[in-house]
């Protein structure tokens, strides 16, 4: 999780606890306060800061606490360099009241959502760094039976060792539980970011991942979302039926072949994008090459 200050402290209003919860974490500040809320917290048993995300169970079906559930139980099947670790989850009781939570290792360093605010033009060379390293990730991810379905910026965290972490997959679904089917129609992901078969409502694959991390690609790259639009309805039409500028005629320096290499990714027809994350990063660092 990310580590900016926060200029908010404990408060009755968003703690769900006096200083503890389990007996373990103490906690220590708020980093961040929404539907559920981030603390940073001192883990007796290791020694060690981390991150606690809670959520306050409302019932057994509603879809905040069934989120955070899910993260945790995705996330404690995978164990890769590129994908956030998970120390503890479950729930708890504060009185009357339940909480979700997941405990995180505290990150260092920064979004790609915020690097990319950050600089008016990232290298090249640092985004098809942190791009092959998602890639990697991804592979892993894949490879247990799981789909992120929300892959983005804002969940793309490079730590200040330039190691990526791939976060948040409270959207993530394991192709393998019948219990996670999606209701047909149903839109699971960020707009700016889904594949069109996320918006058909269709079910998400290893190939919809690829195309949202080759929508990040390209704005990492260039600066520019490439499916934007004055309205939903200009973004939907651009997402399933218009390509982005080639790269290239944004960002001459980058060469005509990681521009392919990246158009690639964002085919709208699953079967004429790379047949896994690792092709692609693949493909992105010998383009990179020359």
């Amino acid at each position: 999780m990310r580590t900016t200050e926060s200029n908010l402290r404990l408060d009755p209003a968003h703690s769900p606890m006096a200083d503890t919860i389990l007996k373990r974490y103490e906690i220590k500040d708020v980093l961040a306060s929404g539907i559920s809320v981030v603390y940073r917290a001192f883990d007796s048993h290791s020694g060690h800061d981390v991150a606690v995300k809670t959520v306050r169970v409302l019932s057994n079906e509603d879809s905040a606490s069934r989120t955070l559930r899910n993260e945790g139980q995705i996330l404690k099947r995978l164990h890769h360099q590129n994908v956030i670790d998970v120390h503890d989850f479950g729930e708890f009781k504060k009185g009357r009241e339940t909480f979700s939570f997941i405990v995180m290792p505290l990150l260092h360093g920064h979004t790609l959502d915020q690097m990319i605010g950050a600089a008016a033009k990232l290298e090249s060379a640092v985004v098809v760094d942190v791009i092959s390293q998602t890639c990697q990730g991804l592979q892993h991810t894949h490879e247990q039976g799981i789909v992120h379905r929300n892959i983005k910026p804002k969940n793309i965290f490079v730590t200040t060792e330039q190691i990526v972490k791939i976060i948040d997959f409270g959207l993530a679904r394991d192709l393998s539980n019948e219990n996670q089917k999606v209701a047909a129609g149903k839109v699971i992901g960020t707009l700016l970011y889904m594949s069109p078969e996320q918006i058909q409502g269709l079910t998400a694959t290893p190939a919809s991942d690829i195309f949202c991390l080759g929508a990040v690609c390209y704005e990492a790259l260039s600066g520019l979302i490439p499916f934007d639009g004055a309205s939903l309805s200009e973004v939907l039409l651009a997402i399933m039926h218009r390509d982005p500028a080639p790269l290239v005629s944004v960002r001459p320096d980058l060469g005509n072949e990681l521009s392919l290499a990246v158009q690639k990714a964002l085919a709208k027809r699953m079967e004429e994008r790379y047949s896994s994350a690792d092709e692609f990063g693949e493909a992105i660092r010998c383009a990179a090459c020359g």
